[in-house]
């Protein structure tokens, strides 16, 4: 029986034939260097969790099929984004409002230019953002938008709760952080450097109801 980094050596080396790459050119397109890659190829090497991401995407086959943990090549087509833990900040939080209702078809996902390593799916946890978002209503958030550019819907971590507000630059180059019911949750007006520190967990990316 094959040890783990044997198989992923061998799963690399049929991918990359698959796609007729050589060494060469499939470092290129991982942006490391062919050495590294073909050690991982001789299993001389094994990648690390996020390399294995890297291939995954490269290659277009699940990542747990990498890394040797399913004989189940082909990708899903529908997933779930429900992973409890993320990084925020560069610090690791477990968020308890975490939603496993949905699930998205892959073609939805790319077609949207999202990664699907990098979303999750939250349960909105108020009515402060109604009637655009009522509490329970499940948001999609990308995980990859968490600096502010221009005006969007944003899910931030406070005093360890979830809120989501829409955060817009001002000409003054403050920011501010609004809700949809201003009476009960009013502006909040940020510098700069205040916005930089805010915990972003992304940006509301889909917004989805009962009726």
């Amino acid at each position: 029986m094959l040890d783990i980094q044997s198989v992923i050596a061998q799963r690399l080396r049929q991918c990359r034939n698959e796609q007729q790459w050589t060494v060469e050119e499939t470092a290129k397109k991982l942006t490391i260097l062919p050495s590294r890659y073909s050690n991982w190829e001789q299993a001389l090497r094994t990648p690390k969790y996020c390399q294995i991401l890297d291939l995954a995407n490269l290659f277009n086959k699940p990542a747990s099929w990498i890394a040797g943990f399913t004989d189940r090549e082909v990708l899903p087509h529908f997933i779930t984004v429900n992973q409890p833990t993320i990084s925020v900040a560069d610090t690791s939080i477990t968020l308890e409002c975490v939603s496993d209702n949905s699930a998205f078809n892959i073609s939805y996902i790319k077609h949207r230019g999202l990664n699907q390593d990098k979303l999750i799916t939250i349960f909105a946890p108020d009515d402060s953002m109604a009637p655009l978002i009522r509490k329970g209503d499940e948001l999609l958030i990308d995980l990859t938008q968490n600096t502010v550019k221009l005006a969007d819907l944003f899910a931030i971590l406070v005093n360890a709760q979830v809120w989501i507000r829409w955060i817009r630059p001002e000409i003054d180059s403050c920011f501010t952080v609004a809700a949809e019911d201003s009476e009960y949750y009013p502006d909040i007006k940020l510098s700069k450097d205040d916005t930089s520190a805010l915990k972003i967990i992304g940006r509301v990316a889909r917004i989805s109801k009962d009726r």
